[in-house]
């Protein structure tokens, strides 16, 4: 559902990292945006179609992915509060490469292509913000590519327990997510999760894990299927 330009002042009021996104913009910009509010699985975007609007996320989790033929999801990113969201398709109104979808309720900012331009050009601020946020998206999904290249999945699920269980050694797990996170079937993250439970290295409880020999889990997540530099 979509509200006014009041709404979107109170947003910017109530959120600091939007009122740093938007303080510069032109007033007769800032009356174009619209406030989107959607439950979890409402708001989506669909790949290979195109769309008029940029999108910012003030609240909640948007997934960004691709899809296999088969159906089976690969996530690329989690946006968050500040993330632009058809960025790269909205300049030459191309099909979107990826699908996006809420998993959360969230709240998000909508501006039509042809006031965005206008913005982008008037204020600095925002376009070297946009600028920023282009090339950040440009190095993670470079450092996740190498990532999936150099490791296996046994080592990528891993690191995925040594970053997620960093404080308490304890990881609220959904299997199908991790699936989707890693580019795989469920089934092939059960496989590892089993052979790290036999090993002695995780231990199950309910849909949490917890991490039973951190040294040997981590050094588990640092070995290299592969590395250029030490066949050299």
């Amino acid at each position: 559902m979509a509200r006014g330009i009041d709404d979107v002042i109170t947003i910017i009021e109530q959120e600091r990292g939007i009122y740093e996104l938007l303080k510069g913009c032109p007033y007769e910009v800032l009356k174009e945006f619209s406030v989107v509010r959607c439950r979890k699985g409402e708001f989506r975007l669909n790949q290979g179609q195109v769309y008029d609007s940029l999108y910012i996320v003030v609240s909640g989790l948007v997934r960004i992915y691709v899809m296999t033929e088969s159906g089976r999801k690969y996530t690329l990113a989690i946006y968050k509060q500040g993330n632009y969201i058809g960025e790269h398709e909205i300049f030459d109104q191309r099909p979107y490469s990826c699908f996006v979808e809420a998993i959360s309720d969230v709240v998000l900012l909508r501006l039509k292509r042809e006031p965005f331009i206008r913005w982008l050009g008037q204020d600095r601020q925002i376009s070297d913000s946009f600028t920023r946020s282009l090339c950040h998206q440009i190095y993670m999904l470079s450092e996740k590519a190498g990532t999936d290249t150099l490791y296996s999945l046994r080592q990528r699920i891993c690191q995925y327990l040594v970053a997620a269980a960093a404080r308490d050694r304890r990881v609220a797990l959904d299997r199908e997510e991790l699936g989707e996170l890693m580019g795989v079937a469920t089934r092939s993250v059960n496989r590892i999760l089993k052979s790290l439970r036999e090993e002695g290295l995780i231990v199950a409880e309910g849909h949490d894990i917890v991490i039973r020999d951190w040294p040997a889990l981590q050094d588990e997540s640092e070995k290299r299927v592969y590395d250029f530099y030490e066949r050299k």
